[in-house]
């Protein structure tokens, strides 16, 4: 969508043409056989956005850091209430290029059911029975390769979701106004 908009504002005349690196062969070949179940629980993999080297959060425009950690912090809490259900929280591998500090406050809190994971997303999707993000970013489209369920929670003050990506995705994209009602959606 934003390369056609850029061919008609310029007059580039880009040919666009699909890929599917072998990442995506491997999830689309996971969303065929199933996947694997390591305990009795349902287990959600979450992936938060991640923060430039300045603790931004990529949504910029947002909600600024002080905002964003509040909402982690209340999904921490959340999270750990439900005890029915097992939580990877999945960071980007490059997460640790600054503090990071939810992984102290899970082993702090001692939320037995969450669990600070920084290895691929590739590794943790194929445990997983859900798929929660709260920004839509690539890992929507692989969780849609490997065919799992998944919502991706995006704040109506920070992004505008593109109308070919509301078409594609439907329900699976969710916004939400403040903390309390992106609580609601998941719940």
């Amino acid at each position: 969508e934003n390369l056609n908009s850029v061919n008609l504002n310029f007059d580039c005349r880009t040919k666009i043409i699909p890929s599917f690196p072998y990442r995506f062969s491997e999830l689309i070949a996971l969303g065929q056989r199933g996947n694997i179940r390591r305990n009795k629980k349902k287990t959600v993999l979450y992936v938060p956005t991640f923060f430039t080297k300045d603790s931004w959060p990529v949504c910029r425009g947002c909600c600024g850091g002080a905002w964003y950690y509040k909402w982690q912090k209340v999904l921490l809490r959340y999270f750990a209430s439900r005890k029915e259900f097992r939580f990877v929280w999945k960071v980007l591998p490059s997460a640790n290029e600054i503090y990071d500090p939810i992984a102290n406050l899970i082993r702090e809190n001692k939320y037995e059911n969450i669990e600070y994971a920084v290895d691929p997303f590739s590794f943790y999707v194929k445990y997983a029975d859900l798929i929660l993000l709260d920004y839509p970013s690539s890992a929507l489209y692989e969780t849609a390769a490997a065919a799992l369920p998944v919502m991706a929670l995006y704040n109506l003050n920070s992004i505008k979701v593109r109308k070919g990506a509301k078409k594609i995705f439907g329900r699976s994209l969710q916004p939400f106004l403040n903390i309390s009602e992106g609580i609601r959606k998941i719940d």
